[in-house]
């Protein structure tokens, strides 16, 4: 997979998680993960990088060697872990999500969506 089909794949995974974060949260946050995961596969990838382990914290602290600036979302990322504890207010989560999306599609120069 190339990168620009695991943004779109990562895409697809959020928008249906957040389609799922009202009625079925266990489910959405698995499509989160998902999402997070490619972005994060994508973002290596532009990296040159290929191995990408399949945990997504260790994929994070791949990501983190490789770029430092990945500490600015060290927090979103020590958050979404925690999703159950935000269950209560979804939109918490979304916003952590998207807060990761803004940040790592902003580090992938192959993007321009």
């Amino acid at each position: 997979m190339n990168i620009l089909e695991l943004i779109e794949k990562a895409d697809q995974a959020l928008a249906e998680a957040e389609n799922l974060v009202l009625n079925d949260y266990e489910t959405s946050v698995t499509f989160f993960r998902s999402g997070i995961t490619k972005l994060c596969q994508a973002y290596l990838l532009s990296q040159k990088q290929t191995e990408f382990p399949e945990d997504l914290l260790i994929l994070f602290q791949k990501c983190l060697v490789v770029n430092s600036e990945f500490e600015e979302i060290a927090v979103e990322f020590e958050l979404f872990f925690g999703a159950i504890v935000v269950k209560e207010d979804p939109e918490i989560l979304i916003d952590i999500v998207n807060e990761i999306w803004d940040f790592i599609v902003d580090l992938i120069p192959e993007f321009e969506g």
